[in-house]
């Protein structure tokens, strides 16, 4: 199942802990994200997981190409 990344153009635009902050006092995920996960069947874990290491393995190369902080 393909799942379709989108990324918010203020995550782009704002800084990483300004971005973050706005967004969780906002919209609060985690209760949420809690919420949907209890309600998912096994695969539809399973298929979130692979696309949540998916996504990490590719934030990991990003932090590779960059390397040390800027």
């Amino acid at each position: 199942m393909a799942v379709p990344i989108l990324v918010d153009p203020l995550s782009i635009i704002l800084p990483s802990r300004v971005y973050l902050a706005l967004v969780e006092k906002l919209h609060p995920n985690l209760p949420l994200i809690r919420e949907v996960v209890n309600t998912m069947t096994a695969e539809e874990k399973r298929d979130a997981l692979a696309m949540a290491n998916a996504m990490a393995a590719a934030a990991d190369a990003v932090r590779k190409s960059i390397g040390p902080a800027v």
